[in-house]
């Protein structure tokens, strides 16, 4: 057995008071009762023992530093690549002012969100449906600010902030800081949240084609919508994304989605000219669209004017006959105005010469040919 004696002024480990000598201190040579180096005078040792501490205290902080510079060099570079990218992105939108500027960034980042949701598991329990679907899926030429989602099946207790959480993480991987507001309430059947920054058309300032000084059109914000206990009839199809890489998103089909359209335009309670510009689109397809009839008797019947109501016929003749009733009394000037933020000033100019209460009537006439 290995016993060391301390001859430090002091120290209770004298000749006689043999002490085990534990591998901690074989290897560095101090006393494992005073903590000094054995045989040392006491001013020296702990002279020595605090040059030791300090030196490694010091290259600790040496390394550590080494990581937070490693870290930022990392960001940077992230940075760097993300603004590159959606700078490239960007090119393909042939932007004429702010406003189209402001949307296309926009869509560039829901982009994002969609491709990372696609990776993280969402579209195995949910659907893609809304505005933003038939811009970014089925080529519809207005920019929308919503992501709106259907679960496949009803669930109030979904997590969607376990996937945003994780969306947003994955978003940091691309140098995108989001920061993630949830404004669910309790007793909604539509779960909300809100992707937002203030700083994404900062950092891209430098390389955006047209210079933004409007504080207004340089905030991100991209509402995410999930309906937890969707109408039952609606069919989904599976497309795909290209962009920023190859992503399946699980998506409402066509005839569904004007379906919903329908019922957006027969029971929203304020004006929305986002509405009658979609519907322009579905009625002028060269493949003509039948609306989903199962999936707007259910919509109609469960939130709306015609709630609970058993005995609703519905076919394409009732449907143009409510929707005449709606536009009888539509403000043509307030659906332009609202419309107006997501279309080119090119389509507003055509939008503002030819929108009438006329014009959708006659167009209705396309749902019963």
């Amino acid at each position: 057995m290995n016993f060391e004696y301390c001859q430090n002024p002091g120290c209770k480990n004298k000749k006689g008071l043999p002490r085990k000598l534990t591998e901690k201190y074989k290897q560095n040579g101090y006393c494992s009762v005073c903590s000094r180096m054995r045989g040392l005078s006491p001013l020296v040792a702990d002279s020595q023992q605090r040059h030791s501490t300090s030196s490694s205290f010091h290259e600790d902080n040496l390394q550590q530093a080494g990581l937070v510079l490693i870290k930022e060099e990392s960001k940077l570079k992230q940075n760097k690549s993300i603004l590159l990218t959606i700078s490239k992105k960007l090119q393909e939108y042939n932007v004429s002012d702010i406003k189209e500027q402001s949307n296309a960034v926009t869509e560039i980042i829901q982009y994002y969100v969609l491709a990372e949701l696609s990776k993280c598991g969402f579209f195995k329990e949910a659907s893609f449906h809304g505005g933003t679907s038939l811009k970014l899926i089925h080529t519809l030429d207005r920019f929308s600010e919503d992501l709106d989602f259907a679960l496949l099946k009803p669930d109030v207790n979904f997590p969607l902030s376990k996937y945003l959480n994780n969306v947003q993480e994955r978003l940091k991987d691309h140098g995108l800081e989001m920061d993630v507001k949830h404004k669910s309430k309790v007793d909604n059947n539509v779960k909300k949240a809100f992707f937002k920054t203030d700083s994404l058309e900062g950092q891209l300032s430098t390389i955006l084609p047209i210079p933004n000084t409007e504080a207004s059109t340089k905030r991100i914000n991209i509402k995410i919508e999930v309906d937890i206990n969707p109408p039952e009839g609606a069919q989904h199809k599976i497309e795909s994304i290209y962009f920023p890489f190859v992503s399946p998103i699980n998506c409402h089909d066509l005839s569904s989605c004007f379906s919903e359209k329908l019922h957006a335009l027969l029971c929203r309670s304020y004006v929305k000219g986002r509405d009658w510009y979609d519907l322009i689109y579905y009625l002028n397809l060269k493949r003509k669209v039948q609306f989903n009839r199962d999936l707007l008797t259910n919509a109609l019947y469960q939130q709306g004017p015609w709630k609970n109501q058993v005995e609703l016929s519905l076919d394409e003749i009732w449907v143009v006959n409510e929707l005449t009733n709606r536009i009888n009394s539509l403000d043509i000037s307030e659906a332009i105005r609202d419309v107006s933020r997501f279309v080119s000033s090119e389509s507003l100019g055509v939008i503002e010469s030819v929108w009438s209460r006329d014009y959708f009537k006659n167009l209705l006439e396309k749902l019963v040919v």
